[in-house]
């Protein structure tokens, strides 16, 4: 009767995993992940939308902050009613991994409602503040030699995500599956993040779920499903159905990693990775290439407009009714206002950097720059001329703070842009002797085989003039 009941479960499995490779339902699985990433790349961009109109100040935020997190509790129990209901492994996966980032959402709330609380938390103005976007993310995978070499048999898959955050901004990337013929991971994903400081700093989190093997599997899995299958009963399959994700490296971004093309940083790799699991986790090269674009406000937003007269110094001319705009590290004067509406070049342009020095005298300022006609610029009364001191100052600040930001004028593409980025496949394993031969030689030794041809190429050379 044992071996009855075996061969039973046998068929079972064996059935089931025929009926999930027939083409029609990998046709519905792959409808079911592009809409599903349709979905994601919109809630994305309707977020980045929600939190770059916040306005309303601490009280407003305040409130906010609580009916977010409101919010991501309702999410959090609708994912785990959809995982005990689910009877697809995808569905799992994503409903497991959108309960993993609801709770990482409502803790980041949390952490910013204490820093509300404690007034530990600063407001400030939209002109000092920038749009990010993280896009073009790749992560090299560096597997182990025996897995090409040997032919392991259980056809192990991974399914990878990441995390990106910056205090309540919280976003993660499509979830994508892998093995061991994927040599990076590519994500599609455009993240984009709103009203950050200069001193913002932006967590990539990389996670993985070992996915079962394939359709035989080896004799441990084997003997796991049919022990899952007699021993649990419904209430333990449900409370088992949640895929837990293993960390396997961070890294911190911050204004300094800014660029607009793709730059390569170093993986910090996850302490807490137990030794015998390690082998349950796809192996990363310890590199990550993401192209981060930063673009503050002022670059196209202007600080602060209104009329100033103009004059200089050992002169009696002096031009009254001018309009200044201060905006993109610089002091635009126009005659007047009209030249200004007719969208006309400005009558003079004061650069703004780090090496700009400003002096206030009176109802009266000046800007000096080296290698710049030096002007006083003339206010109607004294808090004016203080506003416009104050708002240069600041500029000047920033302008040091943005670094690189503030000096190249970056892209900061908008999430529900598509970007595509086609995965690179391992070349395919062969029984030819001479490849396999071809596989276990590493680099090293090629290269002293190199080494080698060339000696003696010299030698005979030298040997027969």
């Amino acid at each position: 009767t044992l071996r009855r009941s075996f061969r039973k479960s046998f068929r079972k499995v064996r059935g089931a995993g025929k009926k999930t490779n027939q083409p029609e339902s990998a046709y519905a699985n792959d409808e079911y992940q592009e809409g599903l990433s349709q979905f994601q790349v919109k809630n994305r961009r309707r977020e980045s939308v929600r939190v770059k109109k916040l306005s309303g100040g601490r009280a407003g935020l305040e409130k906010e902050i609580k009916k977010k997190i409101s919010l991501e509790e309702s999410v959090c129990l609708g994912s785990a009613k959809l995982i005990s209901a689910s009877k697809c492994e995808s569905q799992v996966l994503e409903a497991s991994k959108t309960l993993m980032l609801g709770c990482t959402r409502i803790e980041s709330m949390k952490t910013e409602l204490g820093l509300i609380a404690r007034s530990d938390w600063s407001n400030l103005p939209r002109s000092r503040l920038a749009e990010v976007s993280l896009s073009d993310l790749r992560i090299p995978l560096a597997w182990k030699q025996r897995d090409h070499i040997s032919d392991l048999g259980d056809n192990k898959k991974f399914a990878v995500f990441c995390i990106i955050r910056s205090g309540t901004q919280v976003y993660d990337t499509s979830l994508i599956n892998i093995d061991r013929s994927v040599a990076d991971l590519a994500f599609s994903d455009i993240l984009g993040f709103s009203n950050l400081p200069a001193d913002f700093d932006i967590k990539v989190e990389v996670y993985s779920h070992c996915i079962s093997g394939g359709l035989l599997g080896t004799p441990k899995s084997w003997i796991r499903k049919l022990k899952s299958k007699i021993v649990t009963n419904q209430k333990s399959k449900s409370s088992s159905k949640v895929a837990s994700f293993d960390m396997l490296a961070e890294i911190s971004l911050t204004v300094d990693d800014a660029n607009d093309t793709v730059e390569c940083h170093n993986l910090d790799k996850a302490d807490n990775i137990p030794a015998a699991k390690e082998d349950q986790l796809p192996q990363l090269f310890g590199q990550i290439c993401c192209r981060l674009a930063v673009s503050p406000y002022c670059n196209q937003e202007p600080i602060m407009t209104g009329n100033l007269a103009v004059s200089w110094p050992e002169s009696e001319i002096v031009v009254s009714g001018c309009f200044a705009r201060l905006m993109n590290w610089k002091l635009e004067i126009w005659t007047s206002a009209a030249q200004f509406r007719r969208g006309e070049q400005p009558w003079k342009v004061v650069r703004i950097d780090s090496m700009s020095l400003v002096r206030e005298m009176g109802d009266k300022f000046c800007v000096e720059n080296e290698r710049e006609e030096h002007a006083d610029f003339i206010c109607d009364t004294v808090e004016e001329m203080s506003s416009w001191v104050e708002e240069i100052l600041n500029h000047i600040e920033d302008y040091s703070k943005w670094n690189k930001a503030a000096i190249d004028q970056m892209e900061v593409l908008s999430p529900n842009m598509k970007k595509e980025m086609g995965v690179k496949k391992l070349r395919q394993k062969t029984k030819s002797k001479l490849m396999m031969l071809y596989d276990r030689i590493s680099s090293s030794d090629l290269q002293g085989m190199n080494m080698e041809r060339n000696d003696t190429i010299v030698r005979r050379s030298s040997r027969y003039p």
